[in-house]
């Protein structure tokens, strides 16, 4: 199986069958969904709903959680968010400005201060690749944000997060 755009080799190859099979998945359900991330009307944009199918990702297994983040180019953490733009972009089929904007309709800046200590707090793994480090940034929740770290627009995920990424419709099913 081939290496996807911007995933480190090393990462890649750490993953499962099962972790590849599904970002492969993720990837092709971004790139047929079309939909629009964001709206005038915040809750008509998908940006948070991609973020949750994400997170159900990432946390559909305890083992493997830092290397699905790395892949995917984000981590959840109680009080901020770890964001590798260029990962997440390829990964939801959106450009920068679009990823970022979504960012800030749900409330999320950029925080300038400390980010190599917070990126290695959340995926402690980059401490090993201190080159990647500078590639991530650290977002924080300001007045009036959605709880993406504790159950994204104050909703429970599913029972099983992974019931998220079974039902993926990839558009092309007939």
């Amino acid at each position: 199986m081939a290496v996807p755009n911007a995933v480190p080799e090393y990462i890649w190859s750490s993953l499962t069958q099962n972790d590849k099979e599904t970002y492969l998945k993720l990837k092709e359900s971004f790139y047929y969904s079309n939909s629009p991330i964001l709206c005038k009307e915040k809750d008509k944009s998908t940006f948070p709903s991609e973020l949750e199918t994400i997170r159900a990702y990432i946390d559909s297994d305890s083992i493997g959680v830092e290397e699905r983040s790395i892949a995917v180019g984000i981590s959840f953490q109680p009080s901020f968010l770890s964001v590798n733009i260029q990962r997440l972009k390829i990964l939801l089929n959106r450009c920068k400005s679009s990823i970022n904007k979504g960012f800030q309709q749900i409330n999320y800046i950029s925080e300038k201060s400390r980010v190599k200590t917070h990126v290695v707090k959340s995926i402690p793994l980059l401490s090993m690749h201190p080159e990647e480090i500078r590639q991530w940034a650290i977002r924080i929740p300001s007045k009036g944000s959605y709880d993406l770290t504790n159950n994204m627009m104050h909703m429970p995920l599913p029972q099983k997060s992974t019931d998220i990424i079974k039902n993926i419709n990839l558009g092309n099913d007939q």
